[in-house]
C-alpha cells in the first residue's frame, strides 16, 4: 500500500538494455589482427545486427511508455547507469525518447522505482519473463503490489514466426497498457480501503 502511494507521487524509471557485454566481445574479437576478411565481415555483421535490434526494441518500449503509461514520472536510463541510479546520481545519466543521452534531464522526486524486461526473481512467480517494477535497491516488488506483467503471450510467439520485427511494438504496448491499467486499480483499490478504515475508526 504504502509503495503504490510513494510511486504514484514519484517516479519509475525505465531500464534499457546496452548490450555492452557482447558488443564489448565482438569489438574486441573484431579488433584481433589475424582475422581474415570474412570472418572480420561476419563480426562486423553481427555488431551491426546486435545495434539495430537494440535500438528498435528500445525505441518501442520508449514509444509504449511515452503513449500509454501515465501512473507516475517518467524517466529512461540505460542499463549501464543503472549502478549510478542506485547509489543516489540523479542526473547526467538519463536518455531522452530519441535514446540519446540528455543532461538536461534531472530525477526530481524523492521516490523512484525501477522497470525492467527481465525474469521475476521472488516467490512462485519467479522465472517468469515479464516487465517488473523494483524499488530504488533494485529488488522486485512482492504481491499484492501488480509487480509484473508476463510478455509471453501466445500472440507473441505467432508474430515471432510470421512478421518479428512487429512483434516488439505489440508486445510492448500490451504489457505496458496492462502495467498502467493495473498499477492504477491498486491504487484505487488501495485508497478505496483507506477511506473505509477512516470511516470505520
Amino acid at each position: 500500500m504504502e509503495a503504490i502511494q510513494a510511486l504514484r507521487e514519484g517516479a519509475i524509471v525505465v531500464r534499457l538494455p546496452s548490450k555492452r557485454n557482447k558488443l564489448k566481445a565482438l569489438n574486441e574479437a573484431l579488433a584481433k589482427d589475424n582475422l581474415d576478411a570474412k570472418t572480420r565481415a561476419r563480426y562486423e555483421a553481427e555488431i551491426e545486427k546486435t545495434i539495430e535490434k537494440r535500438d528498435r526494441y528500445n525505441r518501442e518500449l520508449v514509444n509504449a511508455m511515452e503513449e500509454l503509461y501515465d501512473f507516475s514520472a517518467l524517466y529512461f536510463v540505460y542499463d549501464t547507469a543503472v549502478v549510478q541510479l542506485k547509489s543516489g546520481v540523479k542526473e547526467g545519466i538519463f536518455v531522452n525518447e530519441n535514446l540519446e543521452s540528455d543532461p538536461q534531464i534531472r530525477l526530481e522526486e524523492k521516490t523512484f522505482f525501477v522497470l525492467r524486461m527481465g525474469t521475476t526473481k521472488k516467490g512462485s512467480t519467479t522465472g517468469l519473463e515479464a516487465l517488473v517494477v523494483a524499488d530504488s535497491a533494485l529488488d522486485d516488488l512482492t504481491a499484492p503490489f501488480p509487480y509484473y506483467v508476463r510478455t509471453n503471450h501466445w500472440a507473441r510467439v505467432f508474430l515471432r514466426i510470421f512478421s518479428p520485427k512487429k512483434v516488439i511494438k505489440k508486445d510492448a504496448r500490451r504489457v505496458v497498457g496492462k502495467l498502467n491499467k493495473n498499477l492504477h486499480g491498486y491504487h484505487e483499490r488501495v485508497l478505496q480501503r483507506l477511506a473505509r478504515e477512516e470511516s470505520e475508526s
